[in-house]
């Protein structure tokens, strides 16, 4: 059936593209002619077990070069 292609196609663009959501993997599908929804492609994606790979945070580092800070001299 053409639904079993189409679920082969969003795994072949999550895994080729591991930052596409569904969202983007909707916008790839219907550039290449497929139509479908993104309710259809966002319930495949998810049945299918995929998921966007979140990016880690990366900590600011305080620098310890600072120095003193000065104390006010007066009230603003």
């Amino acid at each position: 059936p053409p639904q079993t292609a189409l679920a082969l196609r969003i795994r072949e663009l999550a895994h080729a593209r591991p930052r596409y959501g569904a969202r983007r993997v909707h916008v790839l599908l219907r550039r290449e002619g497929w139509p479908v929804n993104l309710k259809r492609v966002r319930r495949l994606y998810r049945l299918q077990g995929l998921q966007l790979r979140h990016r880690t945070r990366r900590r600011k580092h305080i620098s310890l070069h600072r120095g003193t800070v000065q104390p006010p001299t007066r009230a603003h």
